[in-house]
């Protein structure tokens, strides 16, 4: 799961045990316990914004137990295929807007009266869909953003037990002192991490589209494609390419709000949105992709 999924999942229920993964290591991850047995140990498994592959989706649905068992959440427009599995539910929109990974769990969990609404969890699921599909600009409210970056400034455990706390025991949602500082330094933080990338990014034409090239820590991607889209009248891209060597992924944003990404990042077996696109890489495949990029010869 990933961390929101995981502080639903708390305030659903008291027994709970759950692993955090990233798409680059949920089927090693998955297969690992089915080997070992542990998956065997549970009555549900929930995958949340992450999707399995085709080979490990074929295992669950192969086994009697597991299908009745795993349940899979995403929103990636690219993973519907996958809904012809009866245990995957992939939603890219849900009462004609775009929807999250989060939010979807949100309503598995009320539909089978494991949790209840409240104006706070209700609130914090709207806060991470604008952060996840990319609009929290077009709303007057900072939240969705310093979602984010509070949980860049924390340690994911912590991140999970404060959000828990908050949304069990508050009535509104709002960040306290401590909170403030963190989000505030981590804003500092971020500026000069983003300008120092944006020094060295280059510029190519990528199936006809000028895109910005920029190899960057992970966690910057969203902070540089929205700098970009702050300023696309200085760099004059139709999107950006984001290269994060140590998480073995390239992420793709559209700067230009017309370029739809998912045709871009199917070249390379990634997974898209129309405007936000990801592609996980093995140590074999990155001399491929890199000189596809620099076709000149990246490795000279």
């Amino acid at each position: 799961m990933v961390w929101d999924g995981v502080i639903l999942l708390k305030l659903a229920s008291k027994n709970v045990d759950y692993v955090l993964c990233n798409s680059s290591n949920i089927n090693k991850k998955f297969r690992e316990y089915y080997i070992n047995g542990r998956l065997y140990q549970y009555t549900k498994i929930f995958v949340t914004d992450l999707h399995l592959n085709t080979d490990t989706l074929n295992i669950i649905d192969n086994n009697p137990k597991l299908r009745c068992e795993v349940l899979v959440f995403d929103h990636n427009e690219s993973a519907l295929k996958y809904n012809s599995y009866d245990f995957v539910s992939i939603i890219p929109s849900d009462e004609d807007q775009e929807t999250c990974a989060t939010c979807i769990f949100y309503k598995y969990l009320m539909k089978n009266n494991m949790l209840k609404s409240t104006p706070i969890i209700d609130t914090f699921c709207e806060l991470v869909r604008r952060h996840d599909v990319g609009i929290w600009k077009n709303y007057n409210d900072p939240r969705p953003r310093d979602l984010s970056l509070l949980l860049e400034g924390l340690e994911r455990e912590r991140y999970i037990n404060i959000m828990y706390s908050k949304l069990k025991h508050s009535k509104s949602f709002n960040f306290s002192k401590i909170e403030k500082y963190i989000i505030d330094s981590q804003k500092n933080r971020v500026a000069q991490k983003v300008a120092q990338y944006l020094e060295n990014m280059m510029y190519k034409t990528i199936q006809g589209y000028k895109a910005g090239v920029v190899f960057i820590a992970y966690e910057y991607r969203n902070e540089v494609a929205q700098y970009l889209r702050d300023h696309k009248e200085r760099y004059c891209l139709d999107f950006v390419v984001m290269i994060a060597m140590e998480n073995k992924s390239i992420s793709f944003r559209n700067i230009n709000p017309n370029v739809n990404l998912q045709p871009i990042a199917e070249l390379i077996g990634g997974r898209s949105h129309f405007g936000a696109a990801g592609a996980d890489i093995q140590d074999e495949e990155i001399p491929k992709i890199l000189n596809a990029i620099f076709p000149n010869g990246y490795f000279k």
